[in-house]
């Protein structure tokens, strides 16, 4: 479909400074002798007594202690601090020092008051020396006394030592063996007080560049004791006199190095000191560089909110080293550690689960300027991450208390909220900030952020208005006119967007002088063109692209997969995905979310998790937004267990930076109303969601009131509509979140069967102009479908044929569908429903026929309402055509996922991938194929789709034993029901369990699905195996059959009866425990049982053989008939008609016991409907 494309990647290698020559030997020597001499202080073989514990007083104005304690930092029994002193290892185990106990910090950091925490020692310690000195105690230079390590070797160490503090190497290891090799040497006399300064602080710069995520607690304490080692070199040196840079980074250094180690009551200690006292801007680097590894420490050891928490307490101070911008007098100095200060805290801070909420909490304990100030920061931070929702949440926050917030950081959340399509509250932001505006350089701002905000929503003439006033201001560049070029591709204008683009960019034979398009305008138009899925015109653009010397991006090719993956084109999808690698543009996160919506759309989860595995072998770090659109797919296909292991695993994620939204809660709300939750359950929710600081937004009202509908709460639903209208203006309701609610409410109404009210709610959203959507209109066709006297058919064909040919541009409500074909498949699927239940098969093909004249396809929806219809007027030819037509499309279904995923090619289909959308229409050919008599051909197909791995679900194998009776086969029927039906029933009960893994370290599970039933095996239960099938097939439980909305609201009812407490949210707030416990219970109270016709034909058929008639065949039309049987025969078939009742008695127990408890309770109106329905049928033989 498009060429590939080579994309050059350029390599930029920066070599370093050249080294300087090495200082001869006896130099050297001679400097490392007078280092030594240079770092004892005069008095220092004077013997003096110990003072008495303290702290020392500073240098004049400064508060900095002359020298550290370096035995707080390490284990009470080490040595102290001696230049010069062989050691044996300068990394000491942690198994051989007293680890300093570790105290939670949690409780100093929610309120100024300290714990009464153990006291270490105080950070000075007396200059006077202890022990007394004297000469001959004091070690010889090694080299001196020939020692067999060659002076060239401490030069070696040195320059490597030099080398990784300089930054010209970067291998830390090999500098801290070169550091130990020195210090065992000649006791680190080669290094001067400024070479470790430098050392230490190249420690700390790599702890503070390492990235968050691949940072391990035990490397982490590693590299604190390796700074001890260093600070322990560095105190002996320092001394009073020593100047207030060395004090301030000596000081700097053992707060990193007790933060490292995980000794945060020592480290929080002289971190309030050092906060405290004053620095010189120009030493801002040094502190920076401390804080960085202090935050990185805290959220490794223990938690991002103890990173924030640790940020509120001591934000006075930490503050200053947090601007948004520097002194021009330190940009170049500190310019680098400032920025990774900046982002490294912005990291932690974004990995809080709960911002808003801990900072509301934390307003009391500070003062309102302080508290105003975080918040500001806060606003910052999460707009930069594009979290809209929660930099809009803190805002609001902050003015809820008064308080104002920047007109530039607001029109930042304004710009956020769009990128994260919060376009609602976007649009009452930025109307509330044009009183504000004046007409300095920040209104340019607001005219930019007004056309970047419309142009996102595709509101053209807005977006023009912005831009000529852009224009006036004289302030337009190539960056606005690409944004112009944008508002006309959201709109779908591609007629605009192509004048528009040559408007600007004419050819350059024309105008020269006019400056070229970039990729930005380009993919604009290609956007266009993709928005009305035309792909003649996207091709056609992009070939001018690279015609114009410009190749796609990753962003190109995500608009065109966005284009197919609204046309369903799996196929073409594919090819785009392979072409992406081969131009050298590996699929990006983004990429692989389209491909999960389009995977949604075929309830594929799968492909969806094979595609998510490829992922993660291709190195994609996955998103929020990707792993919900995967959770998406669980719920699409009803697979709960994966959106409950998908919902555990984002929660559990916050360390990793993905954070739960208001979006993720509406899946996993959706995913409550899917699976037909009592209302209370997902009201509880709701209510539970709501208290977690987040806010709901349309799309969880509208949830909320579908679940009433459903629960035939329609009062309440309809109290919950008046509120959502209220709160409308505020919201700026889109328009297919608008007619979305409306549509559930008139249903709702309709089901109750209240017209009335029916008709209420669709006048008023016809007054309020809402446009009806194709699933408002099938909701109305649907109602007219319920007249039994045929009327209302024809009065909904005449209205389906008056919507779909009128004029194209008055077709307004195909716009909220996805696409044309969608709109139309859900606008005539009630009417072939109809069709098909009155057995007009002739109909249901002249409504496809239409249906495909104005635009819709064939799917496998119009499939199996036609196959229907064609089963229940008994024509199998028709039945056996289409199967196989369906059956062979299942088959290039999975080929195409093989595609996308990149698996084995030619390898034999696996039907697994196709969850349940094949068992609808295979129950149906089971019953045409079995009642016609087409026996070995129902045999022959459900062992060819054995074979290929297809999940038979319980409505398959309740179809199976109706045909094996309908087969003469009595005793295979009963051992489907004993050996398949039955125990996975009973697994099922059995495995029903509170208890699971909440934090998962993968969305997608590990194991084969077929495994589930071998662990019972495995486990010695009693009970007969349920993995084998009647003839020893591995049995698969499936994901259960997507619910209809008539299917959904009597399983809500019946949920709301049998469902009980332990559907509720607990106490700990695990969200998806009422979905775990509701999706094991569901599946044994609908599913898998016996269904009441096969409770029927079983009762039917133990009655014949108790008769001593055995169960015959049913035979096809054109089949001759047997000739009477004789007196003989009828006593043969009297013994073998009892030798079966006494096999069924004794092989199959349960299912005769369950049969015998069935039809005693269910002698009802049903069982005797049944039971007619057999006798009229002829389905029992004899």
């Amino acid at each position: 479909m498009l060429e590939p494309l080579a994309t050059s990647v350029i390599n930029t290698l920066l070599s370093g400074r050249p080294l300087t020559g090495h200082p001869s030997a006896s130099q050297s020597m001679r400097m490392a002798v007078k280092t030594v001499g240079s770092t004892l202080p005069p008095d220092f073989f004077t013997p003096r007594p110990r003072r008495v514990k303290g702290k020392e007083r500073a240098a004049p104005g400064v508060d900095f202690p002359t020298c550290v304690d370096v035995t707080a930092l390490n284990a009470a029994n080490a040595p102290p601090p001696c230049t010069g002193v062989k050691r044996t290892s300068s990394i000491r185990s942690n198994a051989s020092r007293m680890r300093a106990r570790r105290l939670s910090i949690r409780k100093p950091m929610h309120a100024p008051i300290r714990d009464p925490l153990p006291s270490f020692k105080p950070f000075a310690r007396p200059v006077g020396i202890v022990q007394q000195r004297y000469a001959s105690s004091l070690p010889q230079p090694i080299g001196a006394s020939g020692s067999s390590t060659p002076v060239r070797h401490t030069d070696r160490w040195y320059q490597t030592i030099r080398d990784y503090s300089a930054g010209r190497t970067s291998d830390l290891e090999e500098a801290w063996r070169a550091f130990e090799d020195l210090c065992r040497s000649d006791g680190c006399a080669s290094l001067s007080l400024l070479d470790l300064f430098h050392f230490g602080s190249a420690i700390v710069t790599a702890v503070g560049n390492h990235d968050l995520d691949s940072i391990s607690p035990e490397w982490l304490s590693q590299m604190g004791e390796r700074l001890a080692e260093v600070v322990e070199r560095l105190s002996p040196r320092m001394t009073k006199e020593s100047s207030t840079l060395d004090k301030l980074r000596m000081y700097c250094l053992s707060v990193a190095s007790a933060a490292m180690k995980d000794s945060f009551d020592v480290a929080n200690e002289r971190l309030d000191k050092l906060l405290a006292a004053p620095v010189e801007p120009t030493h801002y680097k040094h502190v920076a560089q401390m804080l960085a590894v202090h935050f990185t420490a805290l959220y490794i050891h223990h938690s991002a909110l103890s990173a924030f928490e640790i940020l509120l307490q001591h934000w006075s101070g930490i503050n200053s080293y947090l601007p948004e911008w520097l002194p021009v007098e330190l940009l170049e100095r500190a310019r680098g550690d400032w920025r990774r200060l900046r982002e490294r805290v912005a990291d932690i801070v974004y990995r809080e689960e709960q911002p808003t909420m801990t900072f509301v909490n934390w307003k009391p304990r500070m003062q309102q300027h302080q508290w105003q100030q975080v918040g500001e920061y806060l606003v910052d931070v999460f707009s930069e991450k594009s979290e809209g929702g929660v930099a809009f949440d803190i805002m609001e926050t902050i003015k809820m208390q008064k308080l104002g917030v920047r007109v530039q950081l607001q029109l930042n959340v304004v710009k956020a909220l769009v990128r994260d399509d919060l376009f609602e509250q976007a649009n009452v932001l930025f109307a509330s900030l044009a009183e504000h505006m004046g007409t300095d350089r920040a209104f340019d701002t607001y005219l930019e952020v007004g056309l970047y905000l419309h142009a996102h929503l595709g509101d053209v003439e807005r977006a023009q208005e912005y831009y000529e006033r852009l224009i006036q201001r004289e302030q337009v560049s190539t960056r606005h006119v690409a944004l112009l070029l944008h508002a006309h591709a959201v709109n779908g204008n591609a007629n605009g967007a192509t004048e528009l683009f040559y408007h600007f960019f004419p050819p350059a034979s024309s105008n020269s002088q006019v400056e070229p398009p970039n990729i930005y305008h380009y993919t604009s138009v290609v956007l266009a063109f993709a928005r009305r899925a035309d792909l003649s015109g996207m091709n056609t653009w992009l070939a001018n692209m690279v015609k114009a010397g410009i190749a796609p991006d990753a962003h190109v090719y995500a608009i065109i997969l966005k284009c197919l993956a609204q046309r369903g084109d799996l196929e073409h999808a594919a090819e785009v995905l392979a072409q992406m690698r081969a131009s050298g543009v590996p699929p990006s996160r983004h990429a692989y979310t389209i491909m999960f919506t389009l995977l949604a759309d075929r309830k594929d989860a799968l492909a969806a998790e094979e595609l998510y595995k490829q992922a993660i072998r291709e190195q994609v770090v996955p998103d929020r937004v990707m792993i919900k659109t995967l959770m998406h797919v669980y719920v699409r296909a009803s697979d709960w267990q994966g959106v409950v292991r998908t919902f555990d695993y984002l929660k559990s994620s916050s360390h990793l930076g993905i954070r739960l939204n208001i979006g993720v809660y509406n899946t996993l709300l959706q995913a409550y109303v899917s699976i037909g939750a009592p209302f209370r359950v997902v009201a509880n929710l709701f209510q539970r969601i709501e208290e977690t600081g987040l806010r709901p937004n349309a799309h969880t009202f509208a949830l909320l009131i579908q679940s009433a509908c459903d629960s035939g709460l329609m009062w309440i639903a309809k109290d919950l509509f008046a509120e959502m209208m209220r709160l409308r203006k505020d919201w700026q309701l889109h328009a297919r979140t608008n007619v979305y609610i409306h549509t559930i409410m008139m249903a709702g109404w309709l089901r109750a069967g209240n017209t009335i009210r029916a008709k209420q709610v669709y006048d008023r959203m016809r007054k309020r102009g809402i446009q009806p959507s194709a699933a408002t209109y099938a909701v109305i066709v649907k109602e007219y479908t319920r007249d039994r006297s045929g009327a209302g058919l024809q009065i909904a064909q005449e209205f389906i044929r008056t919507l779909v040919t009128a004029d194209p541009e008055a077709q307004t409500w195909m716009k909220t569908s996805r696409s044309r074909r969608d709109a139309l498949s859900t606008l005539y699927a009630p009417l072939l429903s109809a069709y098909a239940r009155r057995e007009r098969p002739e109909v249901v093909e002249e409504l496809v026929a239409q249906m495909e004249q104005v635009g819709g396809s064939h799917s496998f929806r119009t499939d199996i309402q036609i196959l229907d219809a064609y089963r229940r007027v008994g024509n199998s030819n028709a039945v056996r055509e289409l199967w196989t037509r369906m059956y062979e499309d299942a088959v290039r279904r999975t080929q195409l996922n093989i595609l996308i995923t990149d698996s084995v090619k030619d390898s034999p289909p696996d039907l697994r991938s196709l969850g349940t959308t094949l068992c609808a229409p295979l129950s149906i050919y089971i019953d045409a194929m079995s009642a016609a008599g087409f026996h070995a051909e129902v045999a022959q197909t459900w062992a060819q789709l054995q074979k290929a791995k297809f999940v038979f679900d319980a409505h398959n194998w309740n179809h199976l034993a109706v045909a094996l009776i309908r087969a003469g086969e009595p005793e295979r029927a009963f051992r489907v029901v004993e050996n398949i039906i039955i125990p996975v029933r009973q697994h099922l009960i059995r495995s029903v369990t509170g208890k699971r893994d909440r934090t998962p370290t993968s969305p997608i599970l590990e194991r084969p699905v077929d495994q589930v039933l071998e662990e019972d095996k495995e486990s010695g239960d009693d009970m007969d195996p349920a993995d084998k099938g009647p003839d020893g097939g591995v049995l698969t439980i499936p994901f259960q059959r997507p619910y209809t909305s008539e299917r959904r609201a009597r399983v809500a009812i019946a949920a709301t009866r049998k469902g009980g407490d332990d559907l509720e949210v607990g106490k700990d707030n695990d969200f998806a425990h009422g979905l775990h416990m509701l999706y094991q219970k569901a599946s044994t109270w609908h599913d898998w049982q016996p269904h009441t016709i096969v409770f029927a034909m079983l009762a039917e058929v133990l009655r014949h053989l108790s008769r001593g008639r055995l169960v015959q065949p049913v035979r096809p039309a054109d089949a001759e008939r047997d000739h009477a049987p004789t007196v003989q025969e009828l006593r043969q078939r009297r013994a073998q008609a009892s030798q079966i009742l006494q096999r069924i008695y004794e092989t199959c127990p349960q299912a005769v016991a369950l049969l015998e408890k069935t039809t005693t309770r269910k002698g009802t109106a049903r069982m005797k409907r049944a039971a007619g329905q057999i006798r009229r049928d002829s389905t029992v033989n004899y």
